[in-house]
C-alpha cells in the first residue's frame, strides 16, 4: 500500500476485537480485501484537497475520489424546497456510498443539511458537522444516545434545516419473506419527528443493491456484514447511480393518516415507486409511429350553420342547463334530432381521445350504440362550438327493447340477473370528453355534470349512474397496476362485484409483494393514490379526472376490462348510487337545484328501505 500522508480513515485493527493481533502483512492484505485500502486512499486525497484550499465540501470530494457518479432527472433538484424544515427520506441499498451521495445531493441545494447516521458508520471527524448520530442496537446506552439524537433532530428542523434520513436504519438486504433485496421495516419514530416539526417531506430513491457476497453474509450474521460495507464502495464506483427525487409532500397531506405506521408506510411506498421511473418497459408496447400509421384521417368539421340550425330546432325541454352571465348551454337530445351535431361529436371524440393515446382509429368515433343512446352536450353559444359531451343510455328502455346486447358495456361485461335489476334503474354514461382547448377551464366538466343532475331530477326513477372510466396507455404500466390495486383494496362494490364479469380482464397487477402488502396502509384515500401516480408519471398527471370525480360521488367499482379496440385502455366499470352519495357531493357535482328536486324521492325510498329491513 502506498504511503499515506494522513492517518487512516479506517484501520483493520479498529474493526477487530481488541485482543486480536495481526501481523502487518496480514493486516494490509485484510484491508485490501475488505476495501479499506481504497477508502483510506480516497480519504487521504480528500484531506489533501482541503488543505490545499478546495472549496468543495466533504461529500463532493468523496464522490469525486471514490468515483461515485450521480445522475438526476431534469428538474429533480427543484423538488427539494430551498427554505424551511424538510425531512428527506431515502431507501438504503448500499451503505457508505448512499450517505456520501445523499450528502452531495442535498448540499447541491442547501447548506443547512444534517444526515442521520448509524454511529458505527461515522468514520471521520471531517463528517461530524454534517451528522446526527444514533445507535441501531437496542441496549440502555443506545436508548440514551438515541433520545439525545431525537432532540437534536427536532431542534434542527425547528430551526428550518434539512434532515436526511434512511428510515430503515440499516442497509438493505435479502428478505426471505419478500424474496428480494429490500429495506428493513422503516422506523415509525420518523413520523413522530415529522408531526412534531410539521416538516415537508421529500422522498429519494437510490437504485441498485449490494453484492451476492454481502447478501449471503447478511443472512448468516447481520453484525458481521458491517465489515464488508467498505468493499461495496468499490463496486459502487463502477456504475452510474440514477437517483430519483420525488415531489415534496407538505405535512398537511400526511396529517390525514391516523398512525405513525401509516405515515411511514406511505413514505416508503412513495420512495420505492420512484425507482420505477427508470424501467425500460414503462408502457404497453405499441410504438407511437405504428399507432399513428393505423389511424385514419379525421373527418372534416361540420359546418357551424348546420349545427346551429339543429340547435335552434330543438324543443325547449332539450335544454337542461344555461350558464348565468355566460355562454354555455347543456342540451340532451336523441340521435335523430341532431344528425350533424352527432357527426361533430364523433369527430371531436376521436380527436380528443387520440391526444391521450386512445381512440378508435376511425375518421369519426361513432358506432351503432349512438343511434339509440341520448347525447348530452355542452354548446358554446358565442363561439358556436361543442365544448364536450357524454353519451347517456336509459338502461331500462334499452334492456326492454334490445336486451343486454343493446348496452355498450354488455359487449365487454357479463351481467347476472341481480346486476341487471340494479341497472334497470340506471343511466349508462360513457364516451365523455372535453375538447383540449377547454380542458384548462374546470367549469366545463362541472357544467356538464349540472346537466346530468337536471336530467336525473326530471327523471327521478333513475337512481344509479354506471359506466367505464378509462385509464389510457399514456399511463405507465406501474401506474395502471397501482390504480387497480388500490381500487380493489378500497373501492369495490361489496354486493355486485360477484355479479359482473369482464370478458377481457387485465393481467395481474404488476406490484411486488413488498409494495402491494403495504398499499392498503400506505394510502389514506384517492388523493393519496393520485399523488403516487403523479410521482411516477413523467408529466406529473394524477389519476384520471373522471375517476376522481366518480369516487367523490361515492362510486364503487364493479369490474375491470381491457378494450383492445380502443387503444388498449384499461376500463374501470363503476357504479354510483346517488341515494348514497354525500349531500355535499351531490350539490357540488349535480347542482343544488337538482339535489332539492331529488331530495323528496331519496327520502321516501330510504324510508321504504328502512321499513323493509
Amino acid at each position: 500500500m502506498a504511503q499515506l500522508k494522513h492517518p487512516k480513515m479506517v484501520d483493520i485493527r479498529d474493526i477487530l476485537d481488541e485482543n486480536t493481533r495481526l501481523p502487518a502483512l496480514v493486516a494490509a492484505s485484510a484491508e485490501k480485501l475488505l476495501g479499506l485500502e481504497r477508502l483510506n486512499k480516497a480519504y487521504d486525497k480528500i484531506v489533501r484537497d482541503k488543505e490545499s484550499g478546495s472549496q468543495e465540501n466533504f461529500f463532493q470530494l468523496a464522490s469525486r475520489h471514490l468515483n461515485l457518479k450521480l445522475q438526476l432527472r431534469p428538474g429533480d433538484l427543484e423538488n427539494i424546497p430551498k427554505k424551511g424544515p424538510v425531512v428527506v427520506v431515502a431507501n438504503h441499498p448500499h451503505g457508505l456510498s448512499d450517505g456520501i451521495m445523499f450528502g452531495e445531493l442535498l448540499t447541491r441545494v442547501r447548506e443547512d443539511v444534517r444526515i442521520l447516521v448509524n454511529e458505527q458508520l461515522s468514520l471521520c471527524g471531517e463528517l461530524d458537522p454534517w451528522l446526527i448520530k444514533v445507535d441501531v442496537y437496542e441496549d440502555e446506552n443506545a436508548r440514551r444516545k438515541n433520545l439525545s439524537g431525537m432532540r437534536k433532530m427536532i431542534s434542527w428542523l425547528r430551526q428550518g434545516g434539512v434532515l436526511g434520513i434512511f428510515p430503515a436504519g440499516t442497509v438493505s438486504s435479502f428478505s426471505l419473506a419478500h424474496k428480494r433485496v429490500t429495506d428493513d421495516p422503516w422506523n415509525a419514530n420518523i413520523a413522530a419527528i415529522i408531526r412534531m416539526t410539521k416538516a415537508t417531506v421529500v422522498p429519494v430513491y437510490f437504485p441498485g443493491r449490494n453484492s451476492l457476497l454481502f447478501q449471503g453474509i447478511s443472512l448468516i450474521n447481520r453484525k458481521a456484514r458491517v465489515a464488508f460495507l467498505p468493499r461495496e464502495v468499490g463496486r459502487d464506483g463502477r456504475r452510474t447511480h440514477r437517483i430519483v427525487v420525488g415531489k415534496p409532500i407538505p405535512f398537511s397531506q400526511l396529517g390525514q393518516y391516523d398512525s405513525d405506521e401509516a405515515i411511514v408506510s406511505h413514505l416508503r411506498l412513495r420512495t420505492y415507486l420512484l425507482g420505477k421511473s427508470y424501467e425500460k418497459s414503462r408502457r404497453p408496447h405499441v410504438h407511437k409511429k405504428d399507432r399513428k400509421a393505423k389511424m385514419a384521417a379525421l373527418t372534416s368539421p361540420v359546418s357551424v350553420q348546420d349545427m346551429q340550425a339543429e340547435i335552434d330546432a330543438l324543443p325547449p325541454e332539450c335544454l337542461h342547463a344555461r350558464q348565468e352571465n355566460g355562454d354555455w348551454d347543456v342540451y340532451v337530445a336523441d340521435a335523430l334530432q341532431i344528425p350533424n351535431i352527432l357527426i361533430e361529436i364523433g369527430r371531436l371524440r376521436e380527436y380528443t381521445f387520440r391526444q391521450v393515446g386512445e381512440g378508435s382509429g376511425n375518421a369519426c368515433d361513432l358506432d351503432t350504440y349512438d343511434n339509440h343512446y341520448k347525447h348530452l352536450f355542452l354548446w358554446d353559444r358565442t363561439h358556436q362550438k361543442i365544448v364536450g359531451a357524454y353519451r347517456m343510455g336509459e338502461t331500462d328502455k334499452i334492456l326492454a327493447r334490445y336486451g343486454v346486447k343493446g348496452l355498450y358495456n354488455g359487449e365487454y361485461f357479463s351481467f347476472s340477473p341481480a346486476a341487471l335489476r340494479v341497472l334497470d334503474r340506471s343511466l349508462e354514461m360513457g364516451r365523455a370528453f372535453i375538447v383540449p382547448e377547454y380542458q384548462k377551464r374546470p367549469l366545463a366538466l362541472g357544467f356538464i355534470w349540472e346537466g346530468i343532475g337536471q336530467f336525473m331530477a326530471r327523471n327521478h326513477h333513475y337512481r344509479y349512474l354506471f359506466g367505464t372510466v378509462s385509464i389510457s396507455r399514456d399511463y405507465t404500466n406501474l401506474s395502471r397496476a397501482l390504480i387497480v390495486s388500490y381500487l380493489k383494496a378500497h373501492e369495490m362494490e361489496p354486493v355486485l362485484v360477484s355479479e359482473v364479469r369482464a370478458y377481457n380482464p387485465p393481467r395481474k397487477a404488476d406490484l411486488k409483494r413488498s409494495e402491494s402488502c403495504i398499499l392498503p396502509l400506505g394510502l389514506a384515500d384517492a388523493q393519496g393514490l393520485s399523488q403516487l401516480v403523479a410521482d411516477i408519471e413523467e408529466d406529473g398527471k394524477g389519476i384520471p379526472v373522471l375517476l376522481r370525480q366518480y369516487l367523490k360521488l361515492n362510486g364503487k367499482i364493479l369490474s375491470f376490462s381491457v378494450d383492445k379496440h380502443f387503444g388498449d385502455v384499461l376500463d374501470c366499470l363503476i357504479l354510483v348510487d346517488i341515494f348514497k352519495t354525500p349531500e355535499r357531493s351531490i350539490k357540488r357535482y349535480l347542482g343544488k337545484d337538482a339535489y332539492e328536486q331529488l331530495l323528496p324521492y331519496m327520502q321516501r325510498e330510504k324510508e321504504e328501505e328502512k321499513a323493509a329491513e
